[in-house]
């Protein structure tokens, strides 16, 4: 199924307004127009429910069609949602491998199709869970690698960031018993790594001793000034 004709009314409808309206540069009001489009079209009450196989028939017959947040919305969430209700994971696979295909700095975003699947069903899932039901299938697979790899190197960033004055879970300071989870979230971090060929040995070595210097910390913290004077007895580079 290559063309437009044959395929639902809902995949039609935004292949018109694409049309109309074409991804490059735009007036003012033929971007108001274009919008208008679109939101008029993601609200008007649909239910056809897309198959998986439409959707990457269809993205291959208009490989230039942007896939906005309007049409993941409308159309990729209901019809992951049908595929995951029968015990499928091609779904997923299709949301993770366009998500993938923005850039990196989109994931974790509202932009992310990840993530609007799991805002738009309510929080029912996070992005590790999804990812992990494919790599419980599929330990190899490439896309959900990738989105985790990126989401959680964006994670121990964040969380050492505030070194010397201490180790980030979320935005508070991490708790003793939040530590050894963040140790093990590392290591599988570095699992992810050596299946996706990436080198990040420097940053895990240098996260893990963090990681560690800040538990040792915590459980004695009246022997020192604070977690600075601890990392500078211990000579654990900062």
């Amino acid at each position: 199924m290559t063309s437009y004709q044959t395929q639902q009314p809902i995949l039609q409808e935004y292949l018109a307004i694409c049309t109309q309206f074409p991804d490059k540069p735009l007036g003012k009001k033929q971007r108001k127009e274009r919008h208008q489009a679109l939101m008029n079209w993601l609200h008007q009450p649909c239910d056809d429910i897309v198959s998986i196989a439409e959707l990457y028939a269809f993205q291959k017959a208009h490989a230039a069609l942007p896939l906005g947040k309007p049409f993941c919305t409308k159309v990729i969430v209901p019809a992951v949602l049908a595929d995951m209700e029968k015990g499928n994971i091609d779904g997923l696979r299709f949301l993770f491998e366009n998500s993938q295909a923005k850039p990196a700095f989109e994931i974790g975003t509202a932009e992310d199709f990840v993530e609007i699947f799991c805002a738009e069903t309510g929080h029912r899932y996070n992005p590790y869970q999804l990812a992990d039901m494919i790599l419980n299938r599929e330990p190899q697979n490439q896309a959900a690698l990738q989105h985790k790899y990126f989401l959680l190197r964006r994670y121990f960033a964040f969380s050492i960031h505030e070194v010397p004055y201490g180790i980030l879970n979320g935005m508070d300071f991490a708790e003793p018993s939040a530590l050894p989870a963040m140790i093990q979230d590392l290591a599988e971090f570095a699992e992810i790594c050596r299946k996706l060929s990436i080198d990040e040995e420097p940053f895990i070595r240098k996260t893990a001793a963090l990681y560690h210097a800040y538990a040792a910390y915590l459980n004695a913290a009246e022997k020192y000034d604070d977690f600075a004077d601890y990392l500078v007895r211990h000579s654990i580079p900062f």
